[in-house]
């Protein structure tokens, strides 16, 4: 009876999944941690799409850019003060090449495999229309009257995910996303296909791959301790262990004195001399 084993999972984060509030990070260093827990209860294949990474890029690249303005203004009056020139800083291009150093060594880490946007798949006519429509993941207007744009990147990060469907047609696929919007899209998108999972936070599937070990090792057990005395003993069974092992003859012949006692009877004990005395 072989142990259960968690499938294999393919897993799909998306920009908030591995967004990190400390420009310091590339990446949150809770996915890291929570990704090392998911990895000892299943196999799991982290595919990061394209348009996350340029994502989180863009994010670092317009931290790193407001600081080298402001350090700017700083060198320039520093500069004024004492008649020297200002040091050069790093620009757009040099922060972009660098960043992007910075979450390829995160990547090649963490093993997770880098997927283009598949433009050439995309249904452009039919994206458009859902743009102008304001169909999911691109949202209508708010009450407040905000006409700001969002759904674009949402919907090529969906993309990305339907193409992971499709060559990947007989494994799990995982989409993690916290954006309420997005996550709704793909529920809708993959119907009732069992193999097609979306949860909000990492954590909200570390805790599935958890149930689902420990509900089927359950079952292991269960079935395991039902089989055990058959394993055992079983009538007319030559090669259950009672009669392959000659359990009765073994227990006759190696603990016979235990079985038998009047074979070996126990000495009497011998009484100390002044207690004879006394009896005399």
């Amino acid at each position: 009876m072989a142990k259960y084993d968690v499938p294999s999972h393919v897993v799909v984060p998306d920009t908030n999944a591995l967004y990190a509030p400390d420009p310091a990070n590339i990446v949150s260093p809770g996915f890291d941690a929570k990704w090392a827990e998911c990895q000892k209860l299943a196999r799991l294949h982290l595919l990061i799409p394209e348009v996350v990474k340029q994502e989180l890029m863009f994010q670092q690249v317009h931290v790193g850019r407001k600081s080298r303005e402001n350090a700017e203004k700083s060198l320039k009056t520093i500069s004024a003060i004492t008649g020297t020139a200002a040091p050069h800083l790093k620009d757009d291009h040099q922060l972009q090449c660098e960043v992007g150093a910075v979450f390829e060594r995160w990547r090649e880490k963490i093993g997770g495999v880098l997927v283009p946007i598949p433009i050439g798949k995309i249904k452009w006519k039919n994206l458009v229309n859902d743009a102008l429509w304001r169909r999911p993941p691109f949202s209508c207007p708010s009450q407040s009257g905000d006409e700001s744009e969002k759904g674009f990147r949402d919907a090529l990060v969906l993309e990305t995910l339907y193409e992971a469907w499709n060559q990947y047609p007989n494994e799990y696929v995982v989409f993690v996303s916290n954006d309420e919007l997005t996550r709704l899209t793909a529920t809708v998108r993959c119907g009732k296909n069992s193999k097609r999972l979306v949860f909000a936070r990492l954590s909200d599937f570390h805790s599935h791959l958890k149930l689902l070990s420990e509900e089927h090792n359950q079952k292991f057990v269960a079935a395991l301790l039902e089989r055990v005395p058959r394993v055992f003993y079983a009538p007319n069974d030559p090669h259950c262990v009672y009669v392959a092992f000659d359990v009765p003859g073994r227990i006759q012949k190696e603990h016979q004195t235990v079985l038998n006692p009047m074979l070996d009877p126990q000495p009497q004990p011998v009484l100390p001399r002044p207690f004879l005395l006394q009896l005399v």
